[in-house]
């Protein structure tokens, strides 16, 4: 359900689908939708990093440096 249609994009170009849990251990894990859901702001910061390091990976490939 997280990726819906995300397979026919795939269709069309290459890519990929990434999902970060943000809940910290130990935490009830409250749905998405609920009044009282809340998540561990700190996955901000991993999921930060990681896009930053796909970018530049990204881009030292397409500089040929990869």
């Amino acid at each position: 359900m997280g990726s819906e249609d995300f397979s026919f994009y795939l269709q069309e170009i290459p890519g990929c689908y990434v999902r970060f849990g943000a809940c910290r251990e130990g935490w009830e894990n409250i749905p998405l939708h609920s009044s009282c859901f809340d998540f561990d702001e700190e996955a901000l910061k991993i999921g930060a990093a990681f896009f930053d390091q796909v970018v530049r990976e990204a881009l030292a490939a397409y500089a040929g440096g990869v």
